[in-house]
C-alpha cells in the first residue's frame, strides 16, 4: 500500500507532523520549468488546435514563451486571454496586457494561499520596498 501526494509546493508536506512524515518516508520528486522551447511546442499546439488559423504567428508564441520563463500554466492563460482580447489577430500589444493580466492572477492566487501573517509582511515589504 501506498500514498502519492502531488501538490504545486512543498509546503503541505513540510506541514505534516513529524512522525506522520517519517511514517511516510516520502520520495520527493521536483519537477524543473519547462525550457523555452517547450514552452513554443506547448503555446504551438494549443495555437494550432484551439485558435482560428491566420489569429496568430509564431514570433507572437515566441514572445509570450519569452516572457514566462518556463511556466507553461500562466503561458497558456497568457496565450488564450490575448487571443479573447484580439479582434482578428494576436498582437504584441494583446500578449502584454494578457502577460500583465495573467501575472496578476496569478499573484493573487499565490498571496491568497498565505496566512494572514504572511499577507500582512507582504503588505509591509510592498509598501515600503525591499528589506
Amino acid at each position: 500500500m501506498g500514498i502519492i501526494l502531488i501538490t504545486y509546493t512543498r509546503k503541505e508536506m513540510l506541514s505534516l507532523k513529524y512522525r506522520l512524515f517519517e511514517k511516510l518516508s516520502p520520495h520527493i520528486i521536483a519537477f524543473r520549468s519547462y525550457s523555452l522551447s517547450e514552452i513554443l511546442n506547448i503555446l504551438r499546439q494549443r495555437s494550432e488546435h484551439g485558435l482560428i488559423p491566420g489569429s496568430w504567428d509564431e514570433s507572437v508564441l515566441e514572445r509570450i514563451a519569452e516572457l514566462l520563463e518556463g511556466n507553461a500554466r500562466i503561458a497558456i492563460r497568457t496565450l488564450r486571454n490575448a487571443a479573447i482580447h484580439a479582434d482578428n489577430r494576436i498582437t504584441e500589444e494583446h500578449v502584454v496586457g494578457a502577460w500583465r493580466d495573467a501575472r496578476k492572477a496569478e499573484e493573487f492566487s499565490l498571496l491568497y494561499r498565505l496566512t494572514a501573517d504572511h499577507r500582512r509582511i507582504y503588505g509591509i515589504i510592498e509598501r515600503h520596498g525591499e528589506i
